[in-house]
């Protein structure tokens, strides 16, 4: 009987490790996942400056420090609605990639620490 409420004591300690340790995970899988959008609509956004600096000016509507000012803000702001929208695949990569490198470089110490 003793074993059974000692056996029951460590197993009632576990659990609370575990549920802290899934969502210390879940929240470092989100904010990967957030910055791996965040590099996908850096690429984007340099995409669409190189695409718009193909485009001759004609001088007639030139506004000068005020409108590179606003293409910036204006960029960033396509570039945040393409990926979240629809995206280019970059970001849902870059995640598995960095992820399944970081799992794996944890289940490489894992026996370590156990």
């Amino acid at each position: 009987m003793i074993n059974l409420d000692i056996a029951r004591m460590q197993y009632e300690n576990i659990q609370p490790q575990r549920a802290v340790a899934s969502v210390h995970t879940n929240t470092r899988d989100e904010a990967l996942h957030r910055a791996c959008q965040d590099f996908e609509a850096i690429f984007v956004k340099q995409m669409l400056k190189s695409m718009k600096g193909t485009i001759n000016k004609s001088g007639f509507l030139d506004g000068g420090f005020a409108e590179e000012v606003y293409d910036d803000m204006l960029y960033d702001e396509y570039a945040d609605k393409m990926v979240t929208s629809a995206g280019f695949g970059i970001a849902d990569t870059l995640y598995n990639q960095l992820s399944f490198s970081a799992h794996s470089e944890g289940d490489k110490y894992k026996n370590l620490y156990t």
